[in-house]
């Protein structure tokens, strides 16, 4: 044999590229998927992220706005 198949029907051949092909466009599928969750993911985290950065932001303001009120309205 000179490393070649041996000849026979063309179906099971032709069925193995389609099996190969389909894997690929599984793998495919769940991979961008994957990504996608990860990409959501971080977006959430970021958005949790500058919510606590403005609230923080608001409580500095709040409590530096407040003793100038008091002095104002005595």
């Amino acid at each position: 044999m000179t490393g070649e198949e041996i000849a026979g029907p063309a179906a099971p051949k032709v069925l193995r590229f389609v099996y190969f092909i389909s894997a690929g466009f599984i793998c495919t599928a769940a991979i961008n998927k994957y990504r996608e969750l990860e990409r959501k993911s971080l977006l959430k985290k970021q958005q949790e992220e500058n919510l606590l950065s403005e609230s923080s932001t608001n409580a500095c303001i709040n409590f530096s706005i407040l003793p100038l009120n008091v002095l104002l309205n005595s």
